[in-house]
């Protein structure tokens, strides 16, 4: 059995029953009965409502235990505290239930208990669930439909190759009507809401093995089971492209999300590493989405990023060449030969850079010339901006720019912004297959989709890197060593590690820190410097598991050079400490070689839905100032670890600027993989930090780590 089986009977019944059925017109319930028989269901529909013996010459049955046959699906459109005691009375006679009525958990504690109860019938009684608060499912193989919404205020979309998955019933009649205007097709339209039971991660299934479904798209406001999504996510986008409008970003976002269906957001970063991790490409706004749909509707993802712009309006063009490189696209520059038989094609005062500029003088011949040229020297996709403006342009270009797409068999996305002329020549460019937009934002948006979906399946996959035996064994020793420092802070009752402990923990693992020495009181004492192996200066830190941000506090002092300074700056610390944090329990002192070099950060943190996030960025007290940080699920290898590497806007420093020694890159890389390890192997901690880690050329070093335990 395929992975999506068990749910295929919400996409393909044969027997749908309709519990609340009504004969009154305008109930959500009769146009339930109305749709299944507009679409064309050509299964049995059994209308269930003991108040009626018939509904438009269907038979009406009192409850569904009287219906002789079998039941695939039963829709319930009954008040909220009804459907526990339907579904509880009659679960043995269907396979799934779609649970369209609202007043669960979105209303309030009381409809949280409702749907509670539901929870523990599909557990208890081994049906599927859809919702409840939600519209269900429209199917255009199965001709199912069970929106609630008439036809004549929301138009259906014709068959098609993309399906649609949604927490929002409203999202989804937007979607769907606009899709129909556009002449844009489906195969499956999913609206989960509360998501009681079957929610994204069932369905992402489900869609992967559909053959139907050629693109999904998923609007999400959370998610319940997050390394189950990222699982199905991750099957999903390696066959098809899987497209994502994530919202609840904000602050007021997630209050309305709260409002609209109780789920509870999680911080937009996070969701960010997951679209990331499983190769989806996420959009904003509802917009972006549209755009997407329109794209996946008439093209496949491209395996390169390299695209070619052709315009006749230099001011357009620059602009889109700036877009496309903000979106991932590489805007290279024609190969000379390109270039040379281009010169021969185009007037003289043509540019023949990327973007190619056609001038306000172009003709149709020097859009099929420069888009074939192009083509031909290596691009995976182009972009034509048309200004229609231009005397010599007709409304043959067309046909031409057609022919040119088939030659070529690559993508063409036009954009033809203005007014109705554009407007209606942009109509003749769709009704031949080529998708039209009418800004150079919206063109450059779908254009990128193409380029960011990461479809895997075209070809064999890389082998998993195979651990060597003695690579094992150390992480074994890591492993128990830094489960005995974790155990001893245990047992003293402490949630936090010492900085020392922390240090330990993170050298067990082979990330190298400063040469140290832990005293418990520098002020009784001569400290030996050379038998410590330290030379100065150096650095004194206030050792204590009540202290996460010393600096702030005056618990560290640098420059030290002899035994007179550390005793007087010990003494210090302490009473700025006594004022400053009086409720520190102070264990010691940490004495520190000094390391220098650029400040980065690495940390990682248990988030409850997705497990391990390991974030990278720019260190020191400027990761809270300018958040030049990106993030990544957990665990990762090292190639993951270069590209978070390159995301950061700090990145020129690792690769040296100013001055500044370059970075030995596969050792930091090497050290961001572990604390993935780290997460990914102890169970124990909830959150590791090393703030700063100090970067320079081979000398990479942990100037401190932090690390909390779970409780």
């Amino acid at each position: 059995m395929s992975t999506g089986d068990y749910i295929n009977f919400f996409f393909e019944p044969e027997s749908v029953a309709v519990v609340g059925a009504s004969p009154v017109k305008g109930k959500p319930s009769r146009i339930i009965l109305d749709n299944l028989r507009r679409i064309g269901f050509e299964g049995a529909v059994y209308p269930v409502n003991p108040r009626y013996a018939s509904i438009d010459g269907l038979r009406c049955y009192p409850s569904m235990t009287d219906v002789e046959e079998p039941i695939d699906l039963a829709v319930i459109v009954l008040p909220a505290p009804e459907v526990p005691g339907i579904l509880r009375e009659s679960s043995d006679k269907f396979k799934g239930a779609i649970v369209v009525s609202g007043g669960f958990k979105e209303i309030g504690d009381d409809g949280k208990r409702l749907e509670e109860d539901l929870r523990d019938l599909v557990r208890e009684k081994g049906f599927r669930l859809l919702g409840p608060n939600c519209l269900g499912i429209y199917d255009t193989l199965s001709r199912m439909d069970t929106f609630f919404v008439p036809r004549e205020r929301m138009r259906r979309p014709s068959k098609g190759g993309i399906s649609v998955l949604t927490q929002s019933g409203s999202f989804a009649v937007m979607l769907m009507d606009y899709l129909a205007s556009e002449g844009i097709g489906v195969a499956r339209v999913v609206s989960y809401g509360n998501r009681a039971d079957v929610g994204e991660s069932d369905c992402l299934r489900f869609l992967a093995e559909d053959e139907a479904t050629k693109a999904v798209i998923l609007y999400m406001e959370s998610v319940d089971r997050g390394r189950d999504f990222l699982e199905a996510a991750s099957l999903c986008a390696a066959r098809k492209p899987l497209v994502v409008l994530k919202v609840g970003r904000r602050k007021a976002g997630v209050q309305a999300v709260r409002s609209h269906t109780g789920a509870v957001s999680g911080k937009h970063e996070v969701y960010q590493a997951a679209f990331k991790k499983v190769g989806a490409v996420e959009m904003e706004g509802y917009e972006g989405l549209r755009d997407a749909c329109k794209i996946l509707n008439a093209y496949v993802p491209v395996l390169g990023s390299r695209i070619l712009i052709v315009t006749d309006g230099g001011g357009v063009g620059a602009s889109m060449a700036d877009a496309c490189e903000d979106a991932g696209m590489e805007v290279k520059r024609l190969s000379e030969r390109a270039r040379y038989l281009l010169r021969s094609k185009l007037p003289p005062f043509s540019s023949l850079e990327n973007p190619i500029d056609l001038t306000g003088s172009a003709t149709d011949e020097d859009y099929v010339a420069a888009l074939d040229l192009g083509l031909k020297d290596g691009y995976e996709l182009a972009i034509a901006t048309v200004i229609w403006g231009a005397p010599e342009i007709t409304p043959g270009l067309v046909d031409e720019i057609e022919k040119v797409k088939e030659e070529h068999r690559k993508p063409i996305v036009v954009c033809s912004p203005g007014g109705k002329f554009s407007k209606d020549m942009s109509l003749a460019f769709e009704r031949k297959g080529i998708p039209a937009f009418s800004s150079p934002e919206s063109a450059v948006r779908a254009a990128s989709v193409l380029v960011r979906s990461k479809v895997r399946d075209r070809g064999p996959r890389a082998p998993e890197p195979v651990r060597r035996p003695e690579d094992l064994r150390k992480r074994d020793q890591a492993r128990d060593l830094a489960g005995e420092i974790v155990s001893r802070a245990r047992s003293m009752g402490r949630r936090s590690l010492l900085e020392s402990e922390a240090k330990s923990l993170a050298s067990a693992w082979g990330i190298e820190v400063p040469r140290s020495a832990f005293i418990t009181d520098p002020e009784a004492f001569d400290f030996d410097f050379d038998a410590e192996g330290l030379e100065p200066p150096l650095v004194l830190k206030a050792v204590s598991p009540d202290l996460f941000h010393k600096v702030d506090v005056g618990g560290v002092v640098t420059g030290i050079r002899s035994s007179a300074e550390l005793r007087s700056a010990a003494g210090e610390m302490r009473r700025r400490l006594e004022v400053r944090a009086p409720h520190a329990k102070i264990e010691g002192f940490l004495i520190e070689e000094t390391v220098s070099g650029a400040e980065f950060l690495v940390g990682g943190v248990r988030e409850p839905k997705f497990g391990p996030v390991i974030v990278f960025g720019l260190g020191g007290f400027m990761v809270e100032l300018i958040r030049d940080i990106t993030f990544r699920l957990a665990p990762l290898d090292e190639k993951e670890a270069l590209v978070m590497m390159r995301e950061v806007k700090s990145y020129p420093l690792l690769r040296g600027f100013r001055g500044i020694e370059p970075a030995n890159l596969k050792k930091l890389s090497c050290i961001i993989v572990t604390l993935s390890d780290i997460l990914m192997e102890m169970e124990m901690i909830e959150e590791i930090e090393i703030n700063p880690l100090m970067v320079k050329g081979d000398g990479i070093k942990a100037a401190d780590v932090r690390v909390l335990l779970r409780e």
